[in-house]
């Protein structure tokens, strides 16, 4: 069947670590077990990234409609005659129209990085403008039609650069210690305005076309990004999660006024503006896979442009009966954090139980103290976790511990740190410092890695002190690698030296399985994908992209985990009112299991305690 590409993403991308990324997804086949190769549940076809042509005749977009990578596609603004205008094995994305509109500046890794090139309208003429052995990505035709504007990682952070049509004398525009990206000209030429973190947390900014002058126009805690001008210059849109989930907003050009246009419970994100002003075309999953969509420029009247055929009707949103899969016959048991009463006290505690949800146990029994997270060792002894001690808030720290499997011999290895997991050979254990002195529940805030000797009590700090904000780091099974999520990305990184990098694809919650093969996350909260991982190629890449669990829009799925065989999924499953995050509520969330071979999926847990963060212990039930 066709693989699945996720530059569905792309805008999420660009905006969430303020830079125009982009990620490579070679095709990659391999020889598999029956073990190795799950169950195809259904393929969405992902149609993101539109551009309004300048006489509001023609969308721009990329697609995967008909291959297995991404290309650029035009279609009428009422969704009909999609017309392909690349056609090359690597991924082309992020088109933008020249003022004239004879001409479509977009970027492409079909040259091994990501970098820019133009064609015709009609996609003859495809030219390479930029040769950089970094990432070039996100290019935007400036109004004039003389320059070319788009986001380079050349000089070590993403920058904003300009460069003449032909590629000439490309310059940098902004010198930033963080980063910054997904630049967008205003009408008149004489205002760019983009996105930046240079605060704390993705904010719009608006700066001068040579770059002077920066003013941050949003002011909030959550991310704000990927600015569109309105064709007179007088607003902004833009998208942002302030309000739960990603929405469309408008602004005043000053920063006043800003307007939700979206509500709905999927992610709305990349505006662009129609060339009269009157309607805004954008991106959105709410029929669950990415389509393009047009509304009104007030918000009202949403159309689906691309009209693709839901995921929904491939998958079973909800779990099936226990009866549905062989629990008895999975050799494993499985560890997870749970709210319940200990002592006449609800805290939370790490428990224990056999695959078919029988014989819990609790291993912590500490009223006083909440314990999250827990992984297994890899020979299935000892456990590793967070623990929350402290009543008063001055007080307060968040620790790394390990303990036998039955609960015994509890030690503390390490003091403010987050996210602990194992070295395959169960010598080491990796955690996250956390950013801060004080106690922060948030299990993000975290900055750098660091690596303890379980046989001389001695940590070690991993090189690259560029690491941090990492959320569910995971040690790949030959020690080389780690990977983590951040901020809607997963990162890999060595586990050896300062090598870091985004794989291609965006997402939460990874976790690689155990023959290092394959990689299974969060694609967002409401679905579970796996693909093909390869550390091998020049840019670590996830290839054959397969959604495998799928739930209704008012439940969560999420905390995923291989079984050691490869066969099985452990999953966190709960209503949408909780949160899924170490120590935070989630009534009504229990364990589920996903038998990778048949595609079904069950609940093993049903007391809805807040059953969270699953980890298969690797050790037979007896």
């Amino acid at each position: 069947m066709r693989k699945k590409t996720n530059l569905k993403f792309l805008g999420m991308v660009l905006c969430i670590i303020l830079v125009t990324i982009l990620f490579a997804f070679q095709s990659c086949k391999r020889d598999r077990s029956s073990a190795d190769q799950p169950v195809s549940l259904g393929i969405s076809t992902e149609d993101s990234s539109p551009s309004w042509s300048p006489d509001g005749t023609k969308i721009a977009f990329n697609s995967d409609k008909d291959e297995q990578n991404s290309d650029i596609y035009i279609m009428n603004v009422d969704g009909s005659n999609p017309t392909r205008l690349t056609d090359n094995p690597a991924d082309d994305g992020d088109p933008s129209w020249s003022p004239d509109g004879d001409r479509v500046v977009f970027h492409s890794n079909r040259d091994g990085n990501w970098e820019v090139y133009t064609m015709n309208a009609d996609g003859s003429d495809q030219a390479r403008l930029t040769n950089e052995p970094a990432n070039d990505l996100g290019p935007s035709w400036s109004p004039d039609g003389t320059r070319i504007l788009f986001g380079s990682n050349r000089d070590g952070n993403w920058e904003i650069y300009t460069m003449n049509v032909d590629g000439s004398n490309q310059t940098r525009l902004t010198e930033n210690t963080t980063d910054v990206g997904a630049p967008s000209w205003s009408p008149d030429g004489t205002k760019i305005a983009f996105t930046s973190d240079r605060d704390g947390n993705p904010e719009v900014y608006v700066m001068n076309e040579d770059g002077s002058d920066q003013i941050r126009l949003t002011f909030n805690s959550d991310r704000d990004q990927r600015p569109s001008w309105s064709p007179d210059g007088q607003k902004i849109a833009f998208a942002s999660n302030r309000d739960g989930n990603w929405e469309i907003y408008t602004m005043n050009a000053d920063g006043s006024d800003q307007t939700r246009l979206t509500n709905e419970p999927a992610r709305d994100r990349w505006a662009c503006w129609s060339p009269d002003g009157r309607r805004i075309v954008f991106e959105s999953d709410r029929n669950f896979d990415m389509e393009v969509y047009v509304m009104e420029a007030d918000g009202s009247n949403p159309v689906n442009l691309t009209n693709n055929a839901p995921v929904n009707e491939a998958f079973g949103l909800v779990p099936l009966p226990r009866s549905a899969l062989d629990l008895d016959e999975i050799p494993y048991r499985i560890v997870f954090e749970s709210y319940r009463e200990t002592e006449g006290k609800e805290n939370w505690e790490i428990c224990l139980i056999d695959a078919d949800g029988s014989n819990l146990i609790n291993l912590t029994n500490t009223p006083e103290i909440d314990e999250v997270y827990p992984h297994a060792s890899p020979d299935g002894r000892r456990v590793c976790f967070e623990a929350i001690e402290g009543e008063e808030k001055e007080s307060r720290s968040r620790n790394v511990y390990t303990m036998n499997i039955d609960g015994t011999d509890r030690v503390k290895i390490a003091e403010n740190a987050f996210q602990p997991c194992w070295s395959p050979d169960g010598k080491y254990i990796a955690y996250a410092p956390g950013e801060y002195p004080r106690f922060d529940p948030r299990p993000w805030a975290n900055k750098g890695l660091e690596i303890y000797d379980l046989e001389t009590s001695q940590a070690r700090r991993h090189p690259n002190e560029k690491i941090d904000q990492n959320f569910c780091i995971c040690w790949s099974p030959d020690g080389k690698w780690f990977v983590a999520a951040r901020r809607g990305l997963i990162r890999a990184f060595k586990a050896d030296d300062e090598t870091m990098m985004v794989l291609s694809t965006p997402g939460c919650r990874p976790d690689i399985s155990p023959n290092g093969k394959r990689i299974a996350w969060n694609g967002d909260d409401w679905n579970i994908n796996i693909g093909t991982l390869d550390f091998d190629s020049p840019q670590s890449s996830v290839t054959d992209h397969r959604m495998v669990v799928a739930c209704e829009r008012d439940f969560w799925v999420f905390h995923v985990d291989w079984s050691p065989d490869g066969n099985y999924l452990t999953f966190s499953y709960a209503p949408g009112d909780g949160r899924p995050l170490q120590r935070f509520p989630a009534p009504g969330s229990n364990i589920c299991i996903c038998d990778l071979r048949t595609g079904k999926w069950t609940q093993v847990t049903i007391d809805g305690k807040h059953n969270k963060s699953p980890d298969w212990v690797p050790v037979q039930a007896q």
